[in-house]
């Protein structure tokens, strides 16, 4: 019994001993509770940022088996995404757009995630630079667009970016702004239902001037029409940008207002195209092939003697156009002119810009030639119709006895008082030859009358387009 008595008096020590050994340890940390579980007490439920920079505090507490909670414990903060970024002491701080989860971890144990959303809302979007101005359409111009919320945070959303006028500007999927046509509209980049604006204005400098043809050769007189394109500093055409022409020698050539260019004389010349301060000059020469000549007119009638006409010779190209007057001399040219008829009813006196025609008796027609460098030649129709002014038969008597003789005459003259017996046949006619007869040479202006029997008679004379009569009387 007494040895019982000593153990047990002697194992309490040791039992308390043993037990504060123990305590020692589990405040020493050396061998502290074990985690059991991690649990996020603040905040709770799903969290949702409006603003980039924003921060929120998490804590959170690890328990052991009985549900106590281990307050030395060293909390672990974990998120999901880089969307967000958390500290040690478990502030999180909103980055960038995005959905992510937060977790605590403690004595290798989770606690349940914590949905976090950050969606910030943007309030300002400022496009730089304010203003665009192009003075070709050439090469895009970029803006800078900046959306920012709440707290002005940069948020990389990218908005719409369009134009109003998509006809005088337009954008690219890369939001680069290029011009179309002269004209005036607005950049707009539009986000969240928020908007900002970019004037754009398109105003075209001509840079240069092409044309189509470069240079014109004319060979005939022939209508040219010049086709010009403006071009900006890029080399880009600027649709319906108003021109202007003008010739340096209206002698050579003249120009119209839509660009037709007509040739009037051989020699060289420059058309310019003019489209503000920007001019194209284009070379212009002429020199003309000559196909046939002509002479003008081409048709002279007489009336007269004494009263020549003026006849020229004219040079003509391929198209039949007149391109100049040869003169029988011709300047520049190999060749002379030489004029002479076919017949003899005209002559021909060259004055050196042409040829004198005289006429010289009545013929129905005749042919003016001009020969020109023995190639070509021209030919003109000439008609020799005297019309007598004055006109009739002059008879001293117009009773006669049987075998008396007496003599008729003709009066001609034309309007300038220019004698036309001689130069135009006169024809006598008798309507009763057994009563009279006539002996007359044709052309000759008189006749010799003999009377044969008793009677009567008409005598008639006709003639350059006119007639005459008298009556005789035979006893």
């Amino acid at each position: 019994m007494r040895t019982r008595r000593w153990l047990s008096a002697m194992s309490r020590p040791l039992a308390i001993v043993a037990l504060a050994g123990g305590l020692a340890c589990r405040e020493s940390g050396l061998q502290p509770d074990p985690v059991a579980a991690v649990e996020i007490t603040s905040p709770t439920g799903t969290v949702t940022l409006a603003t980039l920079g924003r921060r929120i505090q998490f804590t959170a507490e690890a328990r052991d088996a009985a549900g106590q909670v281990l307050p030395g414990s060293h909390i672990k903060w974990n998120v999901t995404k880089a969307a967000a970024a958390i500290s040690d002491s478990g502030v999180l701080t909103a980055l960038t757009p995005g959905t992510l989860s937060v977790w605590a971890s403690a004595g290798g144990m989770n606690s349940a995630p914590v949905a976090v959303t950050i969606d910030p809302v943007a309030i300002s979007v400022t496009m730089t630079p304010e203003s665009l101005t192009f003075h070709s359409t050439g090469p895009a111009r970029a803006v800078h667009v900046e959306v920012r919320d709440s707290s002005g945070a940069l948020l990389a959303e990218i908005p719409s970016l369009v134009t109003e006028d998509p006809t005088v500007a337009r954008t690219s999927s890369s939001g680069n702004v290029s011009a179309v046509a002269e004209g005036v509209t607005r950049l707009v980049a539009t986000t969240d239902g928020i908007a900002d604006t970019t004037l754009v204005t398109v105003a075209l400098v001509p840079a240069r001037i092409r044309t189509t043809p470069s240079s014109l050769v004319f060979g005939t007189h022939t209508l040219r029409t010049l086709l010009p394109a403006v071009l900006d500093s890029a080399s880009n055409p600027i649709a319906g940008y108003p021109v202007s022409f003008s010739s340096d020698d209206t002698t050579l050539a003249t120009v119209s207002a839509a660009g037709e260019v007509t040739p009037h004389g051989e020699g060289n010349t420059q058309v310019r195209v003019a489209a503000g301060s920007v001019v194209a000059a284009v070379p212009v020469s002429m020199h003309y092939v000559i196909a046939s000549v002509q002479i003008l007119p081409s048709h002279m009638t007489f009336y007269t003697v004494g009263r020549p006409q003026h006849a020229e010779l004219y040079a003509l190209d391929s198209t039949g156009v007149i391109i100049g007057r040869l003169p029988d001399s011709t300047a520049g040219r190999v060749g002379l002119v030489t004029w002479h008829p076919f017949g003899w009813y005209f002559s021909v006196v060259p004055s050196g810009t042409g040829a004198d025609v005289y006429p010289e008796y009545q013929y129905d027609f005749d042919l003016l030639n001009a020969n020109y460098a023995g190639i070509h030649e021209g030919y003109a129709l000439i008609s020799v119709w005297w019309y007598p002014v004055t006109f009739g038969i002059v008879a001293p008597q117009t009773s006669f006895a049987v075998g008396d003789t007496g003599t008729l005459s003709i009066v001609a003259r034309d309007s300038l008082n220019n004698d036309l017996n001689g130069r135009a046949p006169f024809f006598w006619v008798i309507l009763d030859q057994s009563v009279v007869s006539l002996d007359g040479t044709l052309g000759l202006p008189d006749a010799t009358l003999t009377a044969l029997k008793p009677g009567t008679t008409w005598i008639q004379m006709f003639g350059a387009g006119r007639i005459d009569s008298v009556f005789i009387t035979v006893h």
